[in-house]
């Protein structure tokens, strides 16, 4: 394995670290921790050794591995702006839930 590979691996290791924290803790929270891995795994491509040595396709390996990391970061910052999204839209609800329910109790004639 070379240093741009190590170094993908590295970061997926990495970012499958920061996806466990948000995955739901199910029994089977592992599993799909190590399907992902997987998957983003088989996306990354590494040269045979019998090409490595030829500089003709690294600059290609390399567009194709940053744009799928670049992928997968934007799909992650999407979940970001969709988590914030989602928990102002249920504090904007808590809201209007409860400004009709704290209102002072009006006096009633006898």
């Amino acid at each position: 394995m070379n240093i741009t590979s190590s170094r993908n691996m590295e970061l997926i290791d990495r970012y499958m670290q920061a996806v466990g924290f948000w995955v739901p803790k199910t029994n089977r929270h592992e599993d799909l921790l190590a399907e992902l891995g997987e998957d983003l795994r088989a996306q990354i491509v590494v040269l045979g050794d019998s090409v490595r040595e030829s500089s003709k396709y690294l600059p290609l390996v390399k567009i194709v591995n940053v744009s799928m990391l670049l992928g997968v970061a934007g799909t992650w910052i999407g979940l970001c702006i969709a988590a914030i999204v989602q928990t102002w839209e249920f504090l904007r609800h808590l809201r209007r839930r409860n400004s009709g329910t704290q209102q002072p109790a009006q006096p009633r004639a006898a």
